[in-house]
């Protein structure tokens, strides 16, 4: 099989009013904190949309699969790729910056957009750390974690859902953590096999919540931001399908359970 390189490809609409500029970004990799992928916006629809031609193709230059939703704001766009985190001109298709990351990135980008003390930022993650770049330049955020890195200790499979200024993350471990989106600081941790004292921890028989996997985040987390509310889906408990080992409800596993923020 001829292997190609990745590529995004853009296209614009050929219609007398091409010239009007969509008045919304997609800052989130689900569109709004909530992951609805919903838009408002109706120059294309379904009379036109056979119109559609190719207005840029970028490379990578990887030959690995891109498996994220790129962001745009402010007509950049912003897109994890297995070799690195890219900025691309999202009218001419140029590359404004690329950051190349020390180990494949995971799954996409986050956009924090800053406050009156911080700038605003790019989040993602390289192997078992998040790192955050300047938007403008970039380049690793010194204030953010030790040099724009925080050690996480084990892979985020997704990026940080954002609330106000945390950064929410999946992770390989059955936990979901908050960290502070300008230093990197953690905020806190919600385990998702409940330690002893916790919530749910006697739905975890004969000690198994010392041996068992799974019950972790791979998927994107969403928020409620009017209600402050995280959605974290898990994955099944481990073993799988024999739970002789793991008798009990086994919370929270195979589940939506929802962290306040």
């Amino acid at each position: 099989m001829k292997k190609t390189s990745v590529m995004l490809v853009a296209c614009f609409i050929l219609l007398c009013n091409s010239g009007i500029r969509a008045q919304k970004d997609w800052q989130y990799f689900g569109q709004d904190q909530g992951g609805t992928r919903y838009s408002n916006l109706k120059q294309i629809d379904a009379t036109n949309v056979h119109t559609l031609t190719r207005a840029w193709t970028f490379h990578t230059g990887e030959k690995a699969a891109m498996e994220a939703t790129p962001l745009v704001v402010d007509s950049v766009v912003y897109l994890a790729a297995s070799n690195g985190v890219y900025a691309i001109n999202g009218v001419t298709g140029q590359q404004i910056w690329k950051f190349a990351s020390p180990h494949p990135t995971n799954r996409g980008v986050s956009y924090w957009p800053g406050d009156a003390k911080s700038s605003p930022r790019i989040v993602a993650a390289s192997g078992n750390k998040m790192f955050a770049l300047d938007v403008k330049t970039g380049q690793p955020i010194p204030s953010f974690g030790t040099e724009g890195f925080v050690d996480m200790g084990s892979v985020m499979q997704s990026p940080p859902a954002i609330y106000k200024d945390l950064l929410i993350t999946p992770n390989r471990a059955p936990l979901v953590r908050v960290w502070n989106a300008r230093t990197g600081a953690l905020v806190w941790t919600f385990h998702l096999i409940p330690q002893p004292g916790e919530v749910g921890h006697d739905t975890w028989k004969n000690d198994a919540w010392k041996t068992a996997g799974g019950t972790n985040v791979w998927g994107h987390i969403t928020v409620d931001a009017a209600r402050g509310i995280v959605y974290a889906p898990t994955g099944p408990r481990s073993p799988d399908y024999v739970a002789v080992s793991r008798p009990g409800d086994n919370l929270y596993g195979t589940a939506v359970p929802t962290p306040a923020s």
